[in-house]
């Protein structure tokens, strides 16, 4: 392990997912920060010339294995947001008129993306401690499914969909009240 293994690492597998992450969801989680906090202190001891070289290259590992940790941890994240997102449109069949995408293909690709997932937390479960890297690299995968379907998703659709559903719902239940108190009203008047 070298540092510029570390900040490679940081720069090309934790700063484009944790970005995504914040757009998507327009916050930091706190125990991201607290992660990030314990890669600074590692950092900065790994750093500190006071200490002799074994312990400094000590903290440089622990750094890393804390970078590598929360690297997974918000692929996970941004997975579950994704998720969240898209499984109540690419599910629901008039919701699904809001991705710009044919249905097969919305079906098909929230298909791929949950296998995916599923795969990479197979995979992540069966080589717990044996070079997580790979498990990063599974669900980057899963994202980039999910991303590339969510980019396809039309949110201000959605939104109408879903208001005009309302709409429509409540109008037959008002129609379905309307004539259950007319025929109840016709049965009166005629048992009279």
């Amino acid at each position: 392990m070298t540092e510029e293994d570390f900040f490679t690492l940081y720069r090309e597998k934790f700063v484009p997912v944790y970005a995504d992450f914040v757009a998507l969801c327009t916050t930091k989680p706190r125990q991201i920060l607290i992660e990030q906090e314990n890669i600074l202190s590692h950092l900065s001891q790994y750093k500190n010339q006071r200490l002799d070289s074994n312990t400094r290259e000590e903290n440089l590992i622990k750094a890393n294995n804390h970078l590598v940790r929360v690297t997974l941890d918000m692929h996970k994240l941004v997975w579950a947001e994704l998720r969240e997102r898209l499984e109540p449109c690419a599910l629901d069949g008039k919701k699904r008129l809001a991705f710009n995408a044919a249905d097969d293909s919305v079906l098909k690709m929230f298909g791929e993306f949950m296998e995916q997932a599923r795969a990479a937390r197979h995979f992540e479960m069966n080589n717990v401690g044996n070079n997580p890297l790979d498990a990063i690299e599974k669900y980057e995968a899963a994202n980039r499914t999910g991303h590339s379907l969510f980019q396809r998703l039309d949110t201000v659709k959605a939104a109408r969909i879903t208001r005009w559903t309302r709409i429509f719902s409540s109008r037959d239940f008002l129609i379905g009240v309307g004539a259950s108190l007319a025929a109840s009203l016709i049965v009166y008047l005629i048992s009279m």
